[in-house]
């Protein structure tokens, strides 16, 4: 393995493994080496592995390990997970898996000595979330094995700029704030073959947005919940409330099942001197634009700002996500990049987000306010 490379595999071979995490990683190819690809299944990693050998940085077939063979399916297997857990040229294992089989094989992982990658949310549940990360942070933590959750909405471009422009005062002080995500799920989705489940996997994302942009920390919710497509149960729809430990109040809205075309993704922030809106729209497209407030006696933000600013983004988080992880994995625990990564998309991060979707849900059901701890 060459100097300042950082051996990696994937365990799994779902629709986001392929079309999303494999091309992420062989992106960064140089600082990360995949070295190996893993599902249960012969037929599915076989699949994985094609998809693997067309993407131009990969130009060597790449081991393959399963633990049932399917009927059919002509392959060998360099051996099982142990075995590929067994590998020293491998350093971190990346986890694309169906959440609910996370709990077992991160522990699996971590005692093989290797970092982790896992997918979001950091658990099935927040309690299940909390004796993971206690676990982590007592037994394999001090031994420099490393956890990352691998939430890209923290590496967005266009929130990395909202966040800069907030932070250098330019909407003054934050005001109220709203979250907007519409969206609609057909019937016939690939998805619905699944174990997504689309308002706790899917809406973690849209609150880690909005985690890494809020100057501010969410404090408390209060929600209603709806479900406005049967085939999406228990719910598909969040609307609700939040406090923080700010005089900022804001606004949500995530929903999986509305018929509105096309889908929306914004953010708005409304400040005492400028209003910044972020937009997310199909193929990569992002805009953040600051419009500064046109009331009597508001000063700008900042000299100059008279007019509104309108920035046009292409995201390409995922991407983004996998370098910010490899300098981290490379520069070790305890690094500045480690820190970095850690504040974004560590595991104690990713909690609460987790927190805020589970509250929220539960609010729905109980019409009270919810705390929120993590």
């Amino acid at each position: 393995m060459a100097a300042g490379t950082h051996g990696v595999c994937l365990l799994g071979a779902g629709i986001f493994a392929t079309i999303a995490h494999l091309p992420a990683i062989a992106a960064v190819c140089g600082p990360l080496e995949l070295k190996a690809v893993y599902s249960r299944s012969s037929a599915s990693v076989t699949s994985l592995a094609k998809a693997a050998a067309a993407l131009p940085t990969i130009t060597s077939p790449l081991p393959t390990y399963f633990d049932v063979a399917s009927e059919g399916v002509d392959a060998t297997a360099a051996g099982n997970l142990d075995d590929l857990l067994a590998r020293t040229d491998i350093q971190t294992v990346i986890m694309c898996l169906p959440i609910p089989l996370m709990p077992e094989l991160l522990e699996k992982v971590w005692k093989a000595g290797k970092h982790v990658i896992s997918e979001k949310p950091v658990a099935t549940s927040v309690d299940q979330a909390k004796t993971l990360i206690e676990l982590w942070e007592k037994e394999y933590k001090p031994q420099g094995i490393n956890w990352i959750v691998g939430e890209q909405y923290t590496y967005e471009k266009a929130f990395v700029k909202a966040k800069e422009i907030i932070a250098e005062g330019m909407i003054g002080e934050l005001r109220t704030f709203h979250l907007d995500f519409c969206t609609f799920v057909p019937k016939g989705s690939k998805h619905l073959t699944t174990t997504w489940r689309f308002l706790l996997d899917g809406g973690v994302h849209h609150v880690a947005g909005l985690r890494e942009i809020l100057p501010c920390r969410l404090t408390a919710l209060t929600a209603t919940r709806a479900l406005l497509q049967p085939y999406l149960a228990p719910f598909d729809t969040l609307q609700g409330l939040f406090r923080t430990d700010s005089a900022a109040i804001g606004t949500f809205n995530i929903t999986f099942g509305n018929e509105s075309t096309p889908s929306l993704r914004q953010y708005v922030f409304r400040g005492s001197k400028a209003t910044l809106l972020v937009e997310m729209f199909p193929a990569g497209a992002q805009r953040v634009t600051l419009t500064p407030v046109a009331s009597p006696g508001v000063v700008p933000a900042a000299a100059g700002v008279n007019d509104s600013l309108v920035i046009e983004l292409k995201e390409n988080a995922l991407r983004d996500e996998f370098v910010s992880f490899s300098e981290a994995l490379v520069a070790g625990m305890g690094s500045e990049e480690a820190r970095d990564v850690d504040r974004k998309s560590g595991p104690r991060a990713a909690l609460k987000d987790l927190e805020v979707i589970e509250k929220a849900l539960k609010s729905g059901e109980s019409g009270l306010w919810e705390t929120l701890e993590a």
